[in-house]
């Protein structure tokens, strides 16, 4: 997530992509969906090729957000490319953090909380901390 955040920083050039299509990965039944797009740009007189869409690779469950993607950035369109100003190579098409990860992440970090509160709890044999006991 740290990288992904980093990109927020990075360099924006002009770049036409030359592939944009949907892949379906067969694996035990299930059909994930990824986006496949690939990308050229030059930066300070050298050419370079990427298929780095954001910082990570996921695929997806459903065909809505790989087909969002490519509508985004059909094939023989020119648009923003964002590079790391210190390694070239690097580079994306979507900058920041995606969303998409965030709340599944952060649901995951509730829970585990929510359970090591609960345990530490279960091990003292009171109420949670957020339980008051009345006066009588």
């Amino acid at each position: 997530m740290y990288k992904a955040y980093k990109t927020n920083n990075w360099e924006s050039t002009k770049g036409l992509i030359i592939k944009s299509e949907i892949i379906i990965i067969n694996d035990d039944d299930k059909e994930p969906y990824r986006s496949v797009i690939i990308y050229k740009y030059k930066v300070n007189g050298i050419n370079y090729r990427s298929d780095q869409i954001d910082t990570t690779k996921i695929y997806s469950a459903n065909k809505e957000y790989p087909q969002e993607l490519i509508k985004k950035f059909p094939k023989s369109s020119i648009t923003k490319i964002f590079y790391n100003p210190i390694n070239h190579k690097e580079s994306v098409l979507l900058q920041g953090i995606n969303l998409d990860l965030l709340y599944p992440f952060i649901t995951g970090i509730f829970i585990i909380i929510i359970s090591f509160i609960f345990y530490l709890n279960s091990k003292k044999k009171h109420l949670p901390f957020f339980y008051k006991k009345s006066k009588m």
